[in-house]
């Protein structure tokens, strides 16, 4: 429990910086998930 309560501490820290890391990274997998999506869709329907 205390590592749990130590990371939290820190991440209090750079909280905003750590929000805006995951929104970048959470977003940016989103598309690459749509574009293979749309790829395999657009192959499919062409062939």
């Amino acid at each position: 429990m205390t590592h749990r309560r130590r990371s939290m501490r820190w991440r209090t820290k750079s909280r905003t910086k750590a929000a805006v890391a995951w929104i970048i990274t959470s977003s940016a997998v989103v598309l690459i998930i749509l574009a293979l999506y749309w790829a395999a869709v657009g192959s499919c329907s062409h062939s």
